[in-house]
């Protein structure tokens, strides 16, 4: 396998910049004070322009009547209109008194008020949706690889499989990107979930992506799959740590992620990749694996070669041999394209195939860092990829405006799977959806972030508590029902040797934001328990940490240990599987 480091693209960094912005609740919710202080800044504005009025007014000579009065309005206006243009905290307490305003025009969950910005509500958690079963699903998702790539002028036989395919295939060509869908994982979850990213949804801190327990409530294209009795796999030729995609994948409930890339690597750089051929040889054998089982599949997998600046490629794949002046990215995409080509063919010789839907998408528009930028700016009108074969639906109209939240629920009707589920914003692109989910405004995003946050509400940390350790869907502590992923620098995984994760617990009946900490080292955990007071919960792996408690039993040496120490309280357990460690304090 070819394995090549990337040296541009995006990160974890790059998503907690751009997503995880002080939200309009958030902002009041985590510093009330803010409405203090801008309150206070309003009064000592108005009192100060007033004294520096009554100053200048005296300075320039005593005036009587209403020419006094006159003098000392003017000036008093004018000194407070100085005084409050672009002052920071007036600014910030007028967004926040607007915000609290709509957030009682939402708080009613209102279906009416929802719908006038082109979200729908659904009543019942994700668990609840009822699907029944229809084909079965590829879904191909390809890095990058917008539809500009198939205009033959300008990219001449750079794809010759994929242009094939879309000539045969339906194809909707008029779809943009939704809102903080223009990286791979904002992607990705748009068009499974038929919504988009929030602040919410990722969280801050030492675990900078996804959050899963903003999204307990919500369904998406898997978990409806799910319902209907899907058995689902997921294929990366990257790491599944790369912005949290395997945690998030897992939770969505597909059965099988399958990455090359291993959990040891994870102290490397972690933008890695296997060469696409290699997935697709592996979506091949599971392709055959499912076709064998009498239940419905989602075969889906996520390509890498073509990521900015210039692709990902190795001189003994196939190059590139059109009259393009030759590049790392042409080569890359070309040998991606020829081991696309090789996996449909197969697919299409199957007999499975009859029962198949084969989709083709792109996670994103090419970033404009990309070396091949200055063609792909030359069309006005750049669009996403999307490509169906073998739909139940034969009707369509390929110019129906779209974007990314459309994919999902689409793929549904593609696949002749009826479900009762209300995607907040995607619509079926074969049928008349409502033109007003596409205009992103920010009422829009302030209602969608309301309804995320409305069913997801905060929860509470009540005694007694029931701490758990679990593997599956991702590494993580559950204290109650609160699923805390286990995060070792910036990747979520479990604790190796000498590695200890600490979760700081709030006070009783408080809002159960966990503060994570993580050490690598014995003394470090060590000192850290000295000199912090607080009540925590901790997970990690041998060598064990005799010092903490002298209660606890060492008689049995272990490899993991799950401990806490609450007040007066200390207890620590081991056991040589993660996932069996749990411990019950009242």
């Amino acid at each position: 396998m070819f394995q090549k480091t990337n040296s541009g693209g995006f990160n974890l960094e790059n998503i907690y910049h751009l997503f995880c912005i002080q939200g309009w609740v958030d902002s009041f919710l985590m510093n009330p004070m803010l409405l203090v202080s801008g309150g206070t800044a309003l009064i000592v504005a108005i009192a100060l322009s007033y004294w520096l009025t009554v100053v200048l007014a005296w300075s320039i000579g005593k005036q009587e009547g209403k020419s006094a009065t006159v003098v000392y309005s003017c000036l008093l206006l004018l000194f407070l209109w100085f005084f409050v243009r672009d002052n920071i905290v007036l600014v910030q307490l007028h967004g926040i008194i607007q915000d609290m305003r709509i957030a009682r025009k939402y708080v009613t969950l209102d279906e009416k008020t929802f719908k006038s910005c082109g979200i729908k509500l659904f009543p019942l958690p994700w668990q609840y949706v009822k699907a029944t079963r229809g084909k079965n699903l590829v879904y191909i998702i390809l890095e990058s690889t917008e539809l500009t790539f198939l205009d033959q002028k300008r990219f001449p036989g750079l794809l010759p499989n994929l242009y094939r395919f879309h000539e045969s295939a339906q194809s909707f060509e008029n779809l943009s990107m939704a809102h903080n869908a223009k990286l791979t994982f904002g992607g990705v979850y748009s068009a499974m979930t038929g919504s988009y990213l929030t602040p919410a949804h990722l969280k801050r801190g030492e675990n900078k992506w996804w959050d899963p327990n903003v999204s307990s409530y919500f369904s998406s294209l898997p978990r409806i799959l799910y319902n209907a009795g899907y058995e689902q796999h997921f294929l990366v030729g990257h790491s599944g740590h790369f912005a949290g995609t395997e945690s998030f994948i897992k939770d969505q409930q597909y059965d099988v992620f399958w990455s090359p890339i291993e959990r040891e690597k994870r102290e490397a750089d972690w933008t890695f990749s296997v060469r696409d051929s290699v997935v697709f040889e592996q979506a091949w054998r599971d392709f055959q694996a499912l076709a064998e089982r009498d239940v419905p599949f989602n075969l889906t997998l996520l390509t890498i070669d073509a990521h900015g600046p210039d692709g990902f490629y190795s001189p003994d794949e196939p190059s590139y041999p059109g009259p393009l002046k030759a590049s790392n990215l042409y080569h890359a995409m070309f040998a991606s394209d020829y081991a696309l080509g090789n996996f449909l063919r197969k697919i299409k010789a199957h007999p499975k195939y009859k029962d198949t839907c084969i989709v083709i998408t792109c996670d994103h528009l090419a970033h404009s860092y990309t070396s091949c930028t200055d063609i792909l700016e030359q069309n006005p009108e750049r669009r996403l990829l999307f490509l169906i074969d073998n739909s139940s639906v034969d009707l369509y109209d390929s110019t129906v405006p779209g974007k990314t939240f459309d994919i999902g629920p689409t793929i549904l009707d593609a696949l002749g799977v009826s479900h009762n589920y209300k995607f907040p914003l995607g619509e079926s692109l074969y049928g008349n959806p409502d033109m007003s989910r596409l205009d992103c405004t920010p009422e829009q995003k302030r209602a969608f972030y309301s309804y995320v946050l409305l069913k997801n509400q905060v929860q509470r940390l009540e005694y007694p508590l029931e701490i758990s350790l679990k593997e599956i869907p991702f590494p993580y502590m559950q204290i109650n029902s609160q699923r805390c992923p286990l995060v070792i620098k910036e990747v979520n995984d479990i604790p190796r040797k000498g590695e200890v994760i600490v979760f700081l617990l709030p006070q009783a009946n408080r809002s159960a934001e966990l503060e994570m900490r993580y050490f690598d080292s014995r003394d470090s955990f060590q000192n850290f328990l000295k000199t912090n007071p607080a009540d925590v919960v901790f997970t990690g792996k041998e060598p064990l940490l005799r010092e903490v408690s002298e209660k606890a039993s060492h008689d049995s040496v272990e490899p993991f240990f799950l401990g806490y120490r609450i007040g007066k309280k200390e207890k620590i357990v081991y056991g040589r599987e993660l996932s069996k460690l749990n411990l019950y304090c009242e």
